[in-house]
């Protein structure tokens, strides 16, 4: 990597907001204000050849607001791509900034997603499953987010999704835990399995003594719900595979 030479300026509107880049979070910049305030330490930000802020955001505010310089370095041809791949494996973006930094640089993909979980409240890596088609109903949560944070979601069928979205909803009238984790990919894996009905399922519901309870994994989920859609049933149905 090149030497990177730190500057200091007090002239703050040479600095420009990176478009896609996160938004300021109020709670951040409050206790970065207080620091600063109090003991300012220098900490650089980053910016690209055109002064757009690659990293640290927060920081210039604060500087900005309290009048202290702004001490910084400059990475040329880095943009959204690399700010987002930086902060990939970092705790310091939640995943509302990825997806509004994505909405803003155009990706459709991530509106429909920011809406369609406003709506139906599924679990994330639930809702990316549902989504995007994924077959293991976002049970590898970690594999699903990360392809989500490097922009790769794609929405496959928006009328399937919503079909299923609202089957797993309506289940709220029989099961209160509805929306936890391990159900909701129970569910994606059951309504993906050609043997599940969800007439069936529900009918067996609405007549089986049997209420659906909370259950520790996936696995057992599907046990539990193998057990009220075989309720009675002559010729039991397996719905594990």
């Amino acid at each position: 990597m090149e030497n990177l030479e730190i500057q200091k300026t007090f002239d703050y509107s040479k600095f420009k907001t990176l478009n896609g880049n996160r938004e300021i979070n109020p709670s951040n910049k409050k206790r970065l204000l207080k620091s600063f305030s109090e003991n300012y330490l220098i900490s650089p930000i980053s910016v690209n050849d055109k002064l757009e802020i690659i990293d640290g955001q927060h920081r210039f505010e604060c500087a900005k607001e309290l009048g202290l310089p702004v001490y910084y370095f400059t990475i040329n041809d880095y943009g959204i791509s690399e700010v987002q791949t930086l902060n990939a494996n970092q705790k310091n973006w939640i995943l509302d900034d990825y997806v509004n930094g994505f909405i803003s640089v155009g990706k459709t993909d991530y509106l429909v997603y920011k809406e369609f979980r406003a709506k139906y409240k599924l679990p994330t890596a639930q809702t990316v499953s549902i989504l995007d088609g994924m077959n293991d109903g976002g049970l590898n949560g970690t594999t699903v987010i990360n392809r989500f944070r490097s922009g790769e979601f794609k929405v496959k069928n928006i009328n399937d999704s919503t079909i299923m979205a609202e089957q797993i909803s309506s289940l709220k009238n029989y099961y209160d835990g509805y929306s936890r984790k391990a159900f909701v990919c129970a569910m994606i894996t059951l309504l993906k399995n050609k043997n599940f009905k969800f007439d069936v399922f529900i009918n067996k519901l609405k007549s089986n003594p049997i209420q659906l309870t909370h259950c520790t994994n996936t696995t057992n989920y599907v046990d539990l719900i193998e057990h009220i859609y075989n309720y009675r049933n002559r010729n039991k149905i397996s719905l594990k595979y």
